[in-house]
């Protein structure tokens, strides 16, 4: 489990602490964050690994964490009741999810709106715990917590391992969380006087989490090589060979095929070494 699987299966075990009591019961599964964008599924649960699968990483970050309550769930009444599906037994243990994840500042109602597009969670959650207007949930202080994602920093890594930040290599940056946006804009203001060249945002623990980045190489390709350029493709790029390769953030990379696709060129998706 790489540090983003663990720190999201650490955020999943945290909603679940603050919902049901017996949270010891529910501890014992895998997750796997995968770069599978697929049409027919955002996510699974496999019953016999107790393993959740999150697939389709270009959706937004608080989609992605609906996601993952919903097969967290299907973990939670597959423990309780030995089998698991979408019957209103299902929905009384993920309704108390989302609306603990609510109350955390890690979703808000749009993102749950969201997800009715492509699932029907919504329209039975409505059709038990009425509409989604009238949840009720009181918003906790964590709300406020910010996490500090900072990149382009290979110059200044023993400082920020010093200084408690933790590196995760999907995202390819350092990130620590701070009680509050005030106390996010100090730090980053001290590491930028120190270092003017990191690239530094202020986000949501959530977005943070989700911040992926995926690589797209494209072979041959010479006689759009001034287009390929300009767009910040670097031939021979992060050590692949005979390919125009650029760094992607997920949330870009179905734009980028369509950029590739004016273009009349064909992108694969590929993983530094």
């Amino acid at each position: 489990m790489n540090a983003e699987e663990r720190q999201l299966k650490e955020l999943l075990l945290k909603i679940v602490a603050l919902t049901f009591e017996k949270v010891d019961y529910y501890k014992d599964f895998y997750l796997s964050i995968t770069g599978k964008e697929l049409k027919s599924k955002h996510g699974q649960y496999i019953y016999n690994e107790r393993k959740i699968e999150l697939f389709n990483l270009t959706r937004p970050p608080g989609a992605i964490l609906i996601v993952a309550l919903h097969e967290m769930t299907h973990h939670i009444e597959f423990m309780d009741l030995g089998e698991s599906g979408h019957k209103k037994s299902f929905y009384e243990r993920l309704h108390p999810l989302l609306l603990t994840a609510l109350s955390l500042g890690l979703i808000d109602k749009r993102d749950i709106w969201a997800s009715g597009d492509d699932s029907a969670d919504l329209k039975n959650l409505e059709k038990y715990f009425g509409s989604l207007d009238y949840w009720k949930y009181e918003v906790q202080e964590s709300a406020l917590v910010r996490t500090l994602h900072v990149t382009n920093s290979y110059e200044c890594r023993n400082l920020l391992n010093r200084r408690g930040y933790e590196w995760f290599p999907q995202a390819k940056a350092w990130e620590k969380e701070y009680p509050n946006e005030s106390e996010a804009v100090n730090e980053k203001e001290v590491l930028q006087s120190l270092y003017p060249e990191l690239e530094i945002k202020i986000m949501r623990p959530v977005d943070a989490l989700f911040s992926f980045h995926y690589y797209l190489a494209v072979t041959g390709a010479f006689h759009v090589k001034e287009q390929l350029s300009q767009a910040g493709y670097m031939w021979n790029g992060f050590g692949f060979k005979k390919a125009w390769v650029k760094k992607i953030p997920v949330a870009e990379y179905l734009d980028e095929l369509a950029f590739l696709k004016e273009l009349r060129v064909v992108g694969k998706k590929v993983s530094p070494s």
